[in-house]
């Protein structure tokens, strides 16, 4: 397995893609393969920051070119109504790839996701009888011009494991598709003699015939948003309320088979995971602008947290609790383990939220 690391000069940030030798492609079927495709799926939708000790990502500041902004608490338009059938049918990426496909969930549990609070969609399929398979994000690019060039291929894309005329293996790629910014990870199926460079022409046409049906909106955000900041900025502000009680702190990178969509709204955004050390362990994690999505969590029940407008707890299977609040325009949430009494993680969460506000 190699890893390349992509820094910006401008900015001195850093963000990891995975590539992988031609043993990937005969990894095991089906079952194991959904189940590491949602993984990765699932921590390319979760906060990131930097594990202690590895670069840090600096991430662009928010609103900076944005043409629009949102009313406090109001949820974005989605990309293609938020639909991934309508910017792709299941049938039409079964041809691109040419094998079954099984459609995977971005967003798991419905928490909300940068690429959503930029106004985004993210999609994926897994299946196929070999280990492939396909990550997108579709995201207005009004506004993030500055990103998409930060986070850009040389020539759009970047493929591995072709053979002698270009077909079998993958591809990273990102390019402006009719006003969106279409990234991700493309991977056809061994055998087939597709190039993954053709099926990605073919999609990027695909989506820009979908979008006359579905125009893209400038990226908007709202009044009140947080600042991106990092997990030792927020600890210092936390510091106040806790002295001497949280400690270090350190992050967690998601990495994976994703494309350069999801890091760079990660850090367009300012989405945050933290993990504290202190006595309870506690990890927290911040979506600003995302305060809209508390109300489609599900099998929630009602806490206070000082300072918010509504906060609600989930039990998790695990035992462990997870308490997420907003503010009217921002979402934060906070994993306390079992045992932990919930009303010190809602005052802990409460004391992270007014450091995330300054």
């Amino acid at each position: 397995m190699l890893e390349r690391l992509y820094c910006s000069r401008g900015t001195g940030g850093c963000f990891r893609h995975v590539r992988r030798d031609d043993t990937f492609f005969d990894m095991p079927r089906r079952p194991s393969l959904v189940a590491a495709a949602a993984a990765a799926l699932c921590l390319a939708a979760c906060a990131g920051s930097p594990v202690a000790g590895e670069p840090a990502t600096t991430p662009v500041p928010p609103g900076a070119t944005a043409a629009a902004t949102l009313a406090p608490g109001e949820q974005p338009s989605f990309a293609f109504a938020g639909d991934c059938d309508s910017m792709v049918t299941e049938a039409e990426i079964e041809d691109l790839v040419g094998a079954d496909i099984t459609p995977l969930s971005a967003q798991p549990g419905g928490r909300a996701s940068a690429v959503e609070v930029l106004g985004g969609l993210a999609c994926g399929w897994g299946g196929g009888d070999y280990a492939w398979y396909v990550v997108l994000t579709v995201i207005p690019a009004e506004g993030l011009e500055a990103t998409i060039a930060e986070y850009s291929y040389p020539g759009d894309h970047d493929c591995w494991g072709q053979n002698e005329v270009g077909a079998e293996g993958a591809c990273y790629f990102g390019r402006v598709v009719a006003g969106y910014w279409l990234a991700g990870v493309f991977q056809v199926e061994s055998g087939t003699g597709l190039l993954p460079t053709d099926s990605i022409d073919g999609l990027a046409a695909i989506v820009e015939a979908r979008a006359t049906d579905h125009p893209a909106t400038p990226v908007a955000f709202p009044a009140g948003m947080w600042k991106p900041m990092q997990c030792g900025a927020l600890s210092a502000g936390v510091a106040e309320k806790y002295p001497g009680e949280s400690g270090a702190v350190s992050g967690t990178t998601p990495t994976g088979f994703v494309g350069p969509g999801f890091p760079a709204a990660t850090a367009t955004v300012g989405a945050l995971r933290c993990n504290w050390s202190n006595s309870h362990r506690f990890v927290t994690e911040l979506m600003p602008g995302a305060g809209w999505a508390i109300e489609r969590l599900t099998d929630t029940a009602p806490i206070v947290v000082d300072g918010a407008v509504a906060a609600v707890v989930q039990h998790e299977d695990d035992g462990s609790a997870r308490i997420t609040a907003t503010d009217g325009v921002n979402l934060a949430w906070i994993t306390a383990a079992e045992g932990v009494s919930e009303v010190e993680a809602a005052a802990f969460l409460a004391a992270v939220m007014r450091a995330a506000a300054g």
